[in-house]
């Protein structure tokens, strides 16, 4: 089901991953909205670098991910989204982003 969308060139990591979501139940997994950032990030981030065919494999790759697990995107309070950013600027302000 997966392998079709995820082009990644971490191939081992890739692999593990979607032999993860294969293999996973349809009821069990869910993801944190903040994932959604994170994968938009990349992908902008990407095409800002002229990557725009990763790019394209990554957005064709997530919107797979999300219009399966759509209804399973849980939404993330104030308190987890303040405690996510001191965590990000302490890993950035020692050199680890």
């Amino acid at each position: 089901m997966w392998s079709g969308y995820c082009h990644l060139s971490r191939t081992e990591t890739a692999t593990g991953l979607i032999a993860w979501l294969d293999k996973a139940e349809d009821t069990t997994e869910f993801f944190l909205s903040v994932t959604v950032h994170e994968i938009e990030r990349g992908i902008m981030l990407l095409e800002r670098k002229g990557a725009a065919a990763k790019a394209n494999g990554l957005r064709r790759w997530m919107d797979g991910l999300f219009s399966t697990y759509e209804d399973r995107i849980l939404s993330i309070d104030a308190a987890v989204s303040a405690i996510s950013g001191k965590l990000e600027a302490e890993a950035i302000a020692s050199g680890r982003d």
